[in-house]
């Protein structure tokens, strides 16, 4: 009782904005496209279907009838280290970032103090089965308390393909829109389902005579204007499959004098950009409800139900080694900036050291599916099977701090010395210019000191 009363109070007491700051769909677009490599596609879905929602929200304002009925119900899906946590973050700093305020400022402490409506849950933070529903009922004991704080939210929920079956019955009726109702009870393979009639989806009858837990008999949180990310690895093999054959086509298409694929080769290494969002949606779309219904967690018509849901579903392809290159790039400018801040060290470098660093990234047929799509392991052949990060970029930090802050750190010991003050130019002084090298040896990174007059 005490949990239901906690609840009501907390839905009754709005206290947040209902919409987005002024300006949030602008910053998104530019926020995403600058600092995601190689996920174009998923980035101008994510981008469009935010600033559709956000616009309801606004004309929500205006007239109750434009309200959504439900929330956007995004669901990101692709390999490990590719961006799906990434662009959540992004998307969050872009959306509650006051107007004026630049999202990649690094004082805009987002995740964090400064966008109180981005929250994040994981799967496993929803588990009921053995623990009798008290995880699950706390967890959308958060989500109702969330909601209730930030109408206009951002609720990421990572690896939601771990939901166990009663937390997904749960969740279906919050993604359907169920605010403010209370969820009836009936009994799945391994927990309560939401929605149902009474009796037990898998045949049985043990279910229907126990007690359903707190989380299925108070008001469900009211979720409608808040943007809800799902994140799974569910269908990563899929979009393998198709990047390989949008790949195969567009090489032949190039042979045959298209300039277009030829240009989306040349841009992305394979043919990523001529994968109609349609195919990779329904391909997605088809791995998640195969995946549901395998678990037997409700009839049919519910798990057609649970997958409709879900508005979008958002590719993040494989990243090929030259979108990893662009970001090795990326982090170098990051610490070489670092550098001149902290100990007046200007960092320069040329091509030899970003392949120095990207051949050290781990390469491989992704997924293991043979993207045998021609190209040479060395270069930038068009989907080329040897030229796909295994991690995707999450390699990327690791080798700079490995190679590059290394370096760094060898050529200050002991300190430098202070640079002169710069000749005919009282109060200004020279930095020390340091020449990113590949060692003789071919097997580290140093650092080379120069002088550079002046800044």
């Amino acid at each position: 009782m005490a949990d239901a009363l906690s609840t009501l109070t907390a839905l009754s007491s709005p206290q947040g904005p209902s919409t987005f700051p002024p300006g949030a769909c602008d910053r998104l677009d530019a926020h995403l496209s600058t600092h995601l490599v190689g996920q174009a596609l998923a980035v101008r879905q994510l981008a469009d279907a935010v600033c559709d929602h956000a616009a309801r929200l606004e004309r929500a304002e205006v007239s109750t009838s434009a309200r959504p009925p439900k929330p956007l119900v995004l669901s990101a899906h692709g390999p490990p280290g590719v961006g799906k946590t990434l662009a959540a973050a992004l998307t969050a700093a872009a959306l509650f970032a006051p107007p004026g305020r630049d999202p990649a400022d690094p004082a805009w402490a987002c995740p964090g103090w400064a966008c109180p409506g981005y929250r994040v849950f994981f799967g496993m933070d929803f588990g009921g089965g053995e623990r009798g529903g008290a995880q699950l009922a706390a967890t959308r004991r958060a989500l109702a308390s969330h909601a209730a704080a930030h109408p206009a939210a951002l609720i990421v929920v990572e690896e939601y393909d771990k939901l166990d079956c009663a937390a997904r019955g749960l969740f279906r009726a919050m993604l359907a829109g169920n605010g403010g109702r209370s969820v009836s009870a009936g009994g799945g393979a391994g927990g309560w389902s939401a929605g149902g009639a009474g009796s037990p989806t898998n045949g049985s009858s043990s279910s229907s005579s126990s007690s359903p837990p707190a989380a299925f008999t108070s008001p469900m949180p009211d979720l409608s204007r808040a943007i809800v990310l799902l994140e799974s690895n569910t269908g990563y093999a899929h979009l393998a499959s198709a990047l390989a054959a949008a790949s195969a086509d567009a090489v032949a298409a190039a042979a045959g004098g298209d300039e277009a694929a030829a240009a989306a080769l040349a841009s992305d290494g394979d043919g990523r950009a001529l994968l109609p969002p349609e195919t990779a949606a329904r391909l997605l779309k088809d791995a998640v409800y195969a995946s549901w219904a395998a678990d037997g967690c409700e009839a049919p018509g519910d798990t057609v139900r649970a997958v409709a849901a879900v508005d979008w579903f958002l590719p993040f392809l494989p990243l090929h080694l030259s979108h990893v290159r662009a970001l090795l790039a990326r982090r170098l400018a990051d610490r070489a900036a670092r550098a001149e801040a902290e100990a007046g060290l200007r960092l320069v470098w040329d091509d030899g050291v970003l392949d120095f660093l990207a051949d050290r990234v781990d390469v491989g047929e992704p997924l293991g599916l043979g993207l045998g799509l021609g190209g040479e392991a060395s270069g930038s052949g068009a989907g080329s099977a040897a030229l796909y990060p295994i991690e995707g970029a999450r390699e990327v930090a690791t080798l700079v701090t490995r190679y590059v802050t290394r370096a760094v750190r060898e050529v200050q010991k002991g300190g430098l010395p202070p640079p002169p003050a710069a000749a005919g130019r009282p109060g200004a002084a020279d930095v020390w210019r340091g020449v990113l090298v590949v060692s003789g040896d071919g097997r580290r990174l140093e650092v080379r000191l120069d002088r550079a007059a002046g800044r």
